[in-house]
């Protein structure tokens, strides 16, 4: 039983331990935020108003929502 206990503690420490070591290293600089992660203006088409990677805009998605 105190092998079990210490086979679980260690565990929990290690998972601890790797979690303060990836908050400890954390550099927001070396990624953008999701909210500055946009679409480049260079990829998306002028005339019909839709862009590359993304499904077309449908105003009746909405209304079938409802």
């Amino acid at each position: 039983m105190t092998r079990t206990f210490l086979l679980i503690a260690f565990f929990v420490s290690i998972m601890l331990g790797s979690f303060i070591w990836f908050v400890a290293t954390w550099d927001p600089s070396e990624r953008p935020t999701i909210s500055q992660n946009t679409v480049p203006a260079s990829s998306c088409q002028k005339t019909s108003g839709e862009c590359e990677g993304l499904a077309p805009h449908s105003d009746t998605s909405r209304e079938s929502l409802a």
